[in-house]
C-alpha cells in the first residue's frame, strides 16, 4: 500500500477502522515496508469485504493534512502540539526576514566593496543603508515634532548619520540589524498566543458527518455548514464537531483536551457532549444544539483571543531607562566630539544606549519560555503573565493529570479464587483487552507486558461500550469489565466472599489507595479484581513542599 508512505497521518484512522470491524482479529501496519497484515475470521467477514473497505478508505483520502474524509478518521486534537511552536518560529523568521533583509544586504554589499574590483558596490551599499534608515528617521522626527520628546530612535538616527558621514556601512547596518531583531522578537512575544489560539480552531474539526434522512447514509459537510437541529454522526477516532445531546448510541469519550480530565467518560442516549472531545470507541448520533462559534470550545478560544496582551514589565523598564539616558548620552557625545574631533567616538557613545542587551535578550527569553510552555500543553497569553507568576500567593491544583501522571496503571491484582494465579488472571484480562483503545485496557496490557507475560491470542470477542469485553481465550470464555457487566452476563459471585460487588468496600481497608476496580470472570465464575489508579507524579510531593516551605505559597 503506497498510501501508507504517502499519507502517514492516515495510518491511525486506518488501524482504528480495521480494528473495530467485526471479524477482524488483529491488524499490523508497517509504514516503512508499506505493508498491511490483517487477521480475520472467514465465517464473520470475507476477504472481499475487507478489500472493499480498504479500497474505499484509499479513495476517500483527503490531501488536506488535518483530516481524512472517511468515517472514523481523527480530527486534529484540541490539545496544543509542537506545530504551534513551529508556526510561531515560522512567523518569527518571516518577520525577521522582512525587517532585516535590507540592513543585511547593505552590510554584505559593504563587505564586498572592500574588494578592489568591487569598490563600486560601496555607493550601492550606502544607498541601501539610507533606505533602511528611513523608518528610524521618521520615528525620530515624529517623536520630536509630535510628542516633543527625545526617544531612543533619536540616538540611533544621530549615530547612523555620524557613521554614514564617515563613509561607513557595515557598522550602522549591524546596529540596525540588532535593533530590528530585538523589536521583531518583542512583537512576537506579544502576539505568539494568537498563532496558538488559531491552531485551536482545528479542535472543532473541519468536517462533520450529517444525517439528513433516516434511510440515507450520513454525508460529509464542512463544519461551518452544520445547523442547529441537525443529526451529526461521530465515529471512533473522530472529534465531536458540535455541542449537543446524544440521540442514539453509546461511546467512550476523551475530554482531556477540553476539561483536563484524564479518565474517559461514557456518554449514551440523553446525555450531553461537547465539541472538540474525542470519541475513543463507540458511535454516536448527536442532535446539534450549539455549532461553530457557539460551542464551548470556540467560546474558550474567543476569550483567549480577546484577553489583553501587555508588554513585559522588564521590557518597559528597559525602555524607561533608555529614555532617561538619552539626554546624558547626547551631552556626552557632544563633549567627545568637541574635544576629540572624532565622529566615530561620538557615534560610539550614541550607539551604546546601555539597554541594547536587555532589548534583545528579554524578548528572546520570554519567547523561549512561551514556546516551552506550549510544548508542554500550557497556553500562556503573554510574557507579562509569566512575570505576574512572581506575585502569586495561592495555587489550586486539580489533582487529575496535574499532580497525577494522567496515565492509568494497574496498582494491584486480587485473586478471589485459588484456581488461578495473579499472572494467569492478568494474562486472561490482557488477552481480552488487547487492541482496545480504552486507557484501562491499555493499562492492563502494559502491565502484562512489563511483567514479561505472554499474552494469549483471543478468538471471538465482543466489546460493549462503558461495560466491558467478552472474549474466548484458549478455550475459556472470559469477561472483563464492570460489576454491572458481569452481573448482566450471569456471572456467579456467590461462591467467593458472598456478594462481592456489594461487600467489596468491606473487604479491604485500603480500597481507596488501590483505586478503582475492573472485574474478571472465567467461564461465568468470578475470578478476581484488577485495581487501577492514576498514580501521583514522582515530583508532586517535592513540588508542593517546595512551594509551601521555600516560597510561602498556599496550596489547595
Amino acid at each position: 500500500m503506497p498510501q501508507l508512505q504517502q499519507y502517514p497521518e492516515a495510518i491511525a484512522p486506518l488501524y482504528t477502522l480495521l480494528d473495530t470491524t467485526a471479524g477482524i482479529t488483529h491488524v499490523r501496519i508497517n509504514r516503512a515496508a508499506r505493508s498491511l497484515i490483517i487477521g480475520y475470521q472467514p465465517q464473520t467477514i470475507t476477504d472481499r469485504q475487507i478489500a472493499a473497505s480498504i479500497a474505499q478508505f484509499c479513495q476517500s483520502l483527503s490531501p488536506e493534512p488535518t483530516t481524512c474524509a472517511i468515517p472514523g478518521s481523527p480530527r486534529v486534537a484540541p490539545a496544543l502540539t509542537n506545530s504551534s511552536a513551529a508556526n510561531g518560529l515560522i512567523t518569527l523568521v518571516g518577520d525577521a526576514l522582512d525587517s532585516l533583509w535590507l540592513p543585511v544586504l547593505a552590510a554584505s554589499l559593504g563587505g564586498l566593496s572592500r574588494v578592489p574590483r568591487l569598490a563600486m558596490l560601496h555607493q550601492v551599499a550606502r544607498l541601501v543603508l539610507v533606505v533602511t534608515a528611513l523608518p528610524i528617521a521618521q520615528r525620530a522626527v515624529q517623536s520630536v515634532v509630535q510628542q516633543r520628546r527625545l526617544n531612543i530612535d533619536c540616538l540611533d538616527f544621530l549615530a547612523l548619520s555620524l557613521s554614514m558621514a564617515q563613509g561607513k556601512v557595515i557598522t550602522p547596518a549591524m546596529v540596525i540589524v540588532l535593533h530590528e531583531l530585538g523589536d521583531t522578537i518583542r512583537e512576537q512575544t506579544a502576539r505568539s498566543t494568537e498563532v496558538r489560539t488559531a491552531d485551536l480552531m482545528d479542535a472543532i474539526g473541519h468536517f462533520a458527518w450529517v444525517k439528513r434522512d433516516k434511510d440515507q447514509p450520513p454525508e460529509q459537510v464542512p463544519s461551518d455548514r452544520v445547523q442547529i437541529g441537525d443529526t451529526v454522526v461521530v465515529y471512533p477516532g473522530e472529534q465531536i464537531p458540535v455541542d449537543g445531546t446524544v440521540l442514539r448510541g453509546e461511546a467512550t469519550i476523551d475530554q482531556q483536551g477540553l476539561t483536563g480530565e484524564a479518565m474517559p467518560v461514557v456518554r449514551g442516549s440523553g446525555t450531553g457532549v461537547l465539541a472538540s472531545t474525542l470519541v475513543r470507541s463507540g458511535k454516536l448520533e448527536i442532535c446539534a444544539e450549539r455549532v461553530g462559534a457557539q460551542t464551548r470550545a470556540a467560546v474558550s478560544i474567543e476569550l483567549l483571543k480577546k484577553a489583553p496582551v501587555h508588554d513585559t514589565r522588564m521590557a518597559n523598564y528597559a525602555e524607561a531607562i533608555a529614555d532617561r539616558l538619552i539626554l546624558p548620552s547626547l551631552l556626552l557625545a557632544a563633549l567627545i566630539l568637541i574635544t576629540t574631533r572624532d565622529p566615530a567616538r561620538a557615534a560610539a557613545i550614541l550607539t551604546l544606549d546601555f539597554v541594547t542587551g536587555i532589548r534583545v535578550s528579554m524578548p528572546t527569553a520570554f519567547l523561549g519560555a512561551l514556546n516551552h510552555t506550549t510544548r508542554h500543553g500550557i497556553l500562556v497569553r503573554s510574557g507579562r503573565t509569566l512575570e505576574q507568576l512572581a506575585e502569586v500567593d495561592t495555587i489550586v491544583f486539580d489533582k487529575t493529570g496535574t499532580l497525577t501522571q494522567g496515565l492509568i496503571t494497574v496498582a494491584k491484582i486480587e485473586v478471589v479464587n485459588g484456581s488461578l494465579s495473579e499472572e494467569r488472571l492478568l494474562q486472561l484480562a490482557a488477552a481480552a483487552e488487547q487492541r482496545l483503545t480504552h486507557p484501562v485496557a491499555e493499562a492492563i496490557v502494559d502491565c502484562a507486558q512489563q511483567r514479561g507475560l505472554t499474552i494469549p491470542t483471543r478468538s471471538q470477542w465482543s466489546y460493549e461500550v462503558g461495560l466491558g469485553v467478552t472474549a474466548e481465550v484458549e478455550g475459556q470464555e472470559v469477561w472483563v469489565g464492570s460489576a454491572r457487566f458481569l452481573e448482566q452476563s450471569g456471572v456467579d459471585w456467590g461462591h467467593v466472599f458472598g456478594d462481592w460487588p456489594q461487600n467489596k468496600n468491606n473487604h479491604g481497608a485500603d480500597s481507596q489507595s488501590r483505586g478503582q476496580e475492573i472485574y474478571v470472570a472465567c467461564d461465568r465464575q468470578f475470578q478476581g479484581v484488577l485495581h487501577y489508579t492514576d498514580p501521583l507524579r514522582a515530583e508532586s510531593d517535592r513540588l508542593i513542599h517546595t512551594l509551601q516551605e521555600q516560597y510561602g505559597i498556599e496550596v489547595y
